[in-house]
């Protein structure tokens, strides 16, 4: 079980803070259970921006609803926040430090290394806590694919339907726990 909670309070944690548009910071954090309702929220804001809702006669991918990302969170699935000025700005969720199921940037803060910041956060935990090899993989929206690229991932089938979405299922490499990173791995 991963808890990165166990570094939050310390002063050798893993939060961390981001420079955002104007004199305001990104603090990253490990997600709490309080912050289900926030997530399954942003994941709504960010499916609609996609031009997808709950409204358009599918429901909410269950994955996404708030009980289901707080009992994730209660088993000890991998998740950290970003949040500016009081809101969510980011999130990613690593289960079983293998299967990413959700890595999400608000719109407005994309393209300013959130997501990397997101997904390297991510990594170091799956680092300190797997017992052997990493791989991952994820169901991907297409407009996302090329950001999985830029961290290693690799298509590793067609575009499947879920929940009324169409995704892209990716993988990554294995690599080991002490590995800084893969040969081609952009930053």
């Amino acid at each position: 079980m991963v808890d990165p909670a166990a570094h939050d309070e310390s002063a050798g944690d893993r939060r961390s803070s981001l420079a955002a548009p104007g004199p305001a910071r990104i603090g990253i954090r490990p997600a709490r259970p309080d912050d289900a309702e926030a997530i399954s929220a942003f994941a709504r804001e960010v499916l609609a921006e996609q031009g997808r809702s709950a409204d358009d006669g599918e429901e909410l991918p269950p994955f996404l609803h708030p009980d289901a990302i707080l009992f994730r969170l209660q088993r000890g699935s991998l998740c950290l926040v970003a949040w500016l000025e009081g809101r969510l700005a980011g999130v990613i969720e690593i289960e079983e430090l293998k299967h990413v199921t959700l890595l999400a940037v608000a719109p407005e803060l994309r393209q300013r290394g959130l997501a990397r910041a997101l997904w390297e956060q991510a990594l170091g935990f799956c680092r300190e806590y797997a017992d052997g090899p990493l791989s991952f993989s994820v169901l991907a929206l297409p407009s996302a694919c090329e950001v999985y690229r830029r961290f290693g991932f690799r298509e590793s089938g067609p575009p499947e339907r879920h929940h009324g979405l169409v995704l892209v299922p990716m993988v990554r490499a294995m690599m080991l726990p002490g590995d800084p990173g893969m040969a081609g791995e952009s930053r």
